[in-house]
C-alpha cells in the first residue's frame, strides 16, 4: 500500500483507526493523521485498542513526512509496530497524541509509538528524525509507560536517533 498526501480524520476501529496493513510492504507519506481514536462501546464492546496506523508484522515499511495529530490508542497513540522485520518511521510530527486504556480509565503504553519487533529479524527498523511534543502514556498504577515511544523488553533491533522529544509526559 502506498498512501500518499491523505487526510485520514476522525475515525474508528479495534485495530488501526486511520491505517491497518498486515503482513505487507506499506509506504505513508506526508499524510496528515488527525483525531482517530479505538472503539469503546460498553456494554457491546470493550476489546483492544491499537493505534491510528497498526502495522503487525509489516517488513520493509516507510513512515516519512507524516503528521500524527490528537489520536488515541491503547498500545500506541499514533503508531503500533509489532513483529516487524525492516523498517523505516523518520520525519515525522507526533503531537497530543495519547496511549489510554477507556476500560481502565488509565493510560496505556507508547503515547506516540508503541514498537516490538521480532528477533532474528534480517534487518533493523530505524525510528529517526521525527519530533514528539505534548504526548501521553501516564498509567494510574505503573506510572509512566513511554509518552514518546515505548518499547517491549523483548524488541530485536532498532536504531533510535536525531528525534526531538520535548514535553511528552516521558521520553522512551
Amino acid at each position: 500500500a502506498d498512501i500518499f498526501y491523505n487526510t485520514i480524520y476522525r475515525n474508528h476501529s479495534n485495530y488501526g483507526s486511520a491505517v491497518r496493513c498486515t503482513f505487507s510492504r506499506p509506504m505513508l507519506y506526508n499524510n496528515w493523521i488527525e483525531q482517530n481514536q479505538h472503539y469503546y462501546v460498553p456494554p457491546v464492546y470493550f476489546g483492544p485498542g491499537e493505534s491510528a496506523v497498526s502495522l503487525p508484522a509489516c517488513f520493509d515499511f516507510e513512515l516519512d513526512y507524516n503528521y500524527f495529530v490528537s489520536n488515541t490508542g491503547e498500545t500506541g497513540g499514533a503508531i503500533n509496530v509489532t513483529g516487524a522485520d525492516r523498517g523505516t518511521i523518520s520525519n515525522n510530527l507526533f503531537v497530543n497524541n495519547r496511549a489510554y486504556q477507556a476500560d481502565l480509565g488509565t493510560g496505556g503504553e507508547g503515547g506516540a509509538i508503541w514498537f516490538l519487533s521480532k528477533h532474528g529479524a534480517p534487518g533493523t527498523v530505524s525510528i529517526t528524525g521525527n519530533t514528539f511534543a505534548g504526548n501521553t502514556a501516564t498509567n494510574y498504577w505503573a506510572g509512566e509507560q513511554g509518552g514518546a515511544i515505548s518499547l517491549r523488553p523483548d524488541t530485536g533491533p532498532v536504531v533510535i536517533a536525531n528525534n526531538v522529544m520535548a514535553f511528552n509526559s516521558s521520553g522512551i
